[in-house]
């Protein structure tokens, strides 16, 4: 699994990075395999993650939660 940070821009342009980068690590989800990158969905002050972890042999999706700001 391959670390996961936030970055934060107004314009799309220039990025800051979150200051508590990588916020998703392999500790969060110790599962061997190859990970791709779902979604994310902001909806009533809480963030939903998607990802989905495997192998070509087949894959599972797991979901991250966050309720509040992230900066």
């Amino acid at each position: 699994l391959v670390h996961r940070g936030l970055a934060f821009s107004d314009d799309g342009i220039q990025w800051t990075p979150h200051p508590d980068n990588p916020i998703i690590t392999s500790q969060d989800f110790p599962i061997f395999g190859t990970t791709w990158d779902t979604s994310l969905v902001h909806a009533d002050n809480t963030y939903f993650y998607f990802m989905e972890i495997g192998t070509m042999a087949g894959t599972d999706l797991y979901l991250a939660t966050h309720t509040g700001n992230l900066r």
